[in-house]
């Protein structure tokens, strides 16, 4: 699975809102563009590094059934930085993907999932995660392991190695795609299954 858009240019059929906000949680002057064959699309994005916020907003036009692309990914690495992306899609009117979507971080209770977490930036050598785990929340039922560079949403380099809690299937579609955090040069991403355990409340 990819994130990036499929934009269809064609005579006929749906239209979609079209425009990219980098840094931003809108985007301004949408032009509408032909969508044959497809669904419009928002696509949010918020990259969450220990320093900074990096949000992402695209508007277009995504060759998936609604159904399919109703989605989020998440990414959680606690304390140092986290990735969600919402996709929002829309076929039942031309430029149905006009309204802004409005980003909010809800306060997501544990889902009994636990994995080793750590963050280690500056350097490719594999961060120590010890004994530290975290609760991963909502969808995210695997364990995620980053070694390598990222280019953040302000165009900013940075090495890292992480440790922390991902979606299912998140390893097979990975940073790819996304326009605020994109991995560059080599790098290594793998994932397991989480850890169920009993949460004391």
């Amino acid at each position: 699975m990819s994130y990036i858009p499929a934009v269809l240019p064609d005579g006929r059929g749906l239209r979609c809102n079209q425009c990219l906000g980098r840094n931003q949680y809108t985007c301004l002057n949408p032009t509408s563009v032909p969508c044959h064959n497809s669904t419009c699309a928002t696509i949010s994005e918020l990259s969450s590094f220990p320093d900074k916020d990096f949000p992402t907003y695209y508007q277009s036009c995504l060759n998936l059934p609604v159904a399919a692309c109703n989605t989020r990914m998440r990414l959680s690495v606690t304390g140092y930085m986290k990735l969600r992306v919402t996709f929002n899609c829309c076929n039942n009117k031309n430029n149905c993907n006009r309204a802004q979507y409005e980003w909010q971080e809800e306060d997501v209770p544990s889902n009994s999932y636990q994995c080793p977490v750590c963050y280690h930036e500056n350097s490719t050598e594999p961060c120590d995660a010890g004994v530290n785990m975290m609760n991963c929340t909502e969808n995210e039922f695997e364990c995620v392991t980053f070694i390598g560079t990222l280019k953040r949403g302000d165009d900013s380099v940075r090495q890292l190695s992480f440790r922390g809690c991902i979606i299912k299937d998140g390893c097979k579609s990975g940073f790819a795609g996304l326009y605020g955090t994109t991995n560059v040069g080599n790098y290594t991403l793998t994932c397991k299954d989480a850890k169920k355990v009993e949460i004391s409340i």
